[in-house]
């Protein structure tokens, strides 16, 4: 089961919870949220570590792209999760997440599970299509 971790990327890093559109996001991929709280929350880099997230979404908020040693810098001891360990590392824009989900929010999903080379045809997680549930829940 893979359970993924989002930041936001500016400042120090706020994790969203249940009750996010983040969070739907997550769920929605099929995949479960590592944050085990309601709303988002600033954690420390040992917070982080401590979640060891598998795979980690960034919302992309810089001027130039989010990489895993852009993440290492910002968040020094963030390389000893299996998320970094295996490079499982994907960006989020702003504009899909932003008041819901955006006319764009399909392609988004595709996007992230190709950058986490998890969209091919044996993968549960390629069943995306336009009756996929992208309400935001409480889970």
């Amino acid at each position: 089961m893979h359970y993924f971790c989002y930041l936001n990327g500016k400042g120090s890093p706020r994790i969203s919870g249940s009750g996010t559109n983040a969070n739907a996001l997550i769920n929605s991929l099929g995949f479960t949220n590592a944050a085990a709280f309601e709303g988002y929350r600033v954690l420390s880099s040992e917070s982080i570590i401590a979640i060891n997230p598998e795979v980690i979404l960034v919302l992309d908020t810089r001027a130039e792209p989010i990489d895993e040693q852009i993440l290492i810098e910002m968040l020094p001891g963030i390389e000893s999760t299996d998320a970094i360990v295996n490079h499982k590392l994907s960006t989020v824009t702003g504009a899909s997440l932003s008041g819901g989900y955006g006319p764009g929010i399909i392609a988004e999903m595709i996007e992230i599970l190709n950058n986490l080379g998890l969209n091919d045809e044996n993968s549960t997680h390629n069943q995306l299509s336009a009756t996929t549930d992208l309400q935001p829940n409480n889970n």
